[in-house]
């Protein structure tokens, strides 16, 4: 893959080889931003006063590492993470549910980390509801397959699976 070539800038800019506008004070803006849980681009521009292609140029080219963005999205979540529990360690859970501040850095936890923060919802089936089910499986077979063997063979399968 060719490299793209950047148009040399005739503004004086840093004479180290940096692109145009970079220091590090637009490098921490743009980290807080990531920081503060913004994820686009387009947000971090509007933010910072670059342009968004800017900022993906210089993740791009290694201004700004995936490794320092990955450690500022990690400080959003922990920061989330300690507003919520702070919370809860000075108030009984019952009283935190009407915390804006709580409510907000929960449902930020719950969709950005739902492997760790949603709610799950069990989806266990009930001995019962499965033999319901089996029945009803029952009734379509005896309606559909024609050979009585055949039907016979398998609803005792059935039967056997779910002890009816």
């Amino acid at each position: 893959m060719r490299k793209r070539k950047r148009k040399k800038s005739t503004k004086s800019a840093k004479s180290a080889g940096l692109p145009y506008k970079f220091d590090e004070n637009k490098k921490k803006e743009i980290l807080s931003c990531f920081a503060n849980g913004y994820e686009k681009h387009t947000d971090i521009a509007q933010l910072t006063g670059l342009h968004r292609q800017t900022i993906g140029d210089w993740i791009r080219d290694g201004w700004i590492t995936q490794d320092e963005i990955f450690r500022a999205r990690n400080a959003a979540k922990l920061k989330a993470q300690k507003i919520v529990f702070d919370v809860f360690d000075k108030f009984d859970i019952d009283r935190v549910g009407g915390d804006t501040v709580v409510k907000t850095a929960l449902w930020w936890l719950e969709r950005k980390y739902p492997e760790e923060f949603a709610q799950k919802i069990e989806q266990r089936i009930k001995v019962e509801m499965a033999q319901k089910i089996v029945i009803q499986i029952l009734e379509v077979i005896k309606h559909e397959i024609p050979d009585p063997a055949i039907r016979q063979r398998i609803a005792d399968g059935l039967r056997k699976i779910y002890n009816i």
